[in-house]
């Protein structure tokens, strides 16, 4: 058992309880009224792509915690490892594209700080390989 992906298994697992609960309230606090029908519906949108990471982190996590405690996926280990590692760094190169081209945010980058978590899971992925 390699302890750097145990580690990433824990953040992910972590990461899609606060996604799941918390950024669901988040979206939540930001409803439109009912009677602002186009506002209802791009943010119904918004929340029904916001639950789409949620089940690629509870994927991941359960992929990780097969390979870090069974022996069912061990011969595709180097290949899962490997898309899990490049689909986290492609996730923090896209959200940190977005919190630098989106409006103005003092300390947005400390704020909105996913993209730091993402090239960390990477890094204990690609590591793990």
């Amino acid at each position: 058992m390699d302890s750097r992906l145990v580690i990433a298994n824990i953040i992910v697992l972590i990461a899609l309880v606060f996604h799941f609960y918390w950024g669901d309230k988040d979206i939540q606090s930001i409803s439109p009224k009912a009677s602002e029908a186009k506002k209802v519906e791009n943010w119904i949108m918004a929340r029904g792509a916001f639950h789409v990471v949620s089940m690629d982190l509870f994927i991941i996590a359960t992929v990780l915690s097969l390979l870090n405690f069974t022996n069912l996926l061990t011969s595709y280990r180097t290949m899962l490892l490997t898309i899990m590692s490049i689909y986290f760094m492609l996730n923090a190169l896209v959200f940190f594209i977005v919190v630098a081209i989106s409006g103005p945010l003092n300390k947005k980058f400390l704020k909105l700080f996913q993209w730091s978590i993402f090239i960390i899971i990477s890094a204990l992925i690609y590591w793990s390989i």
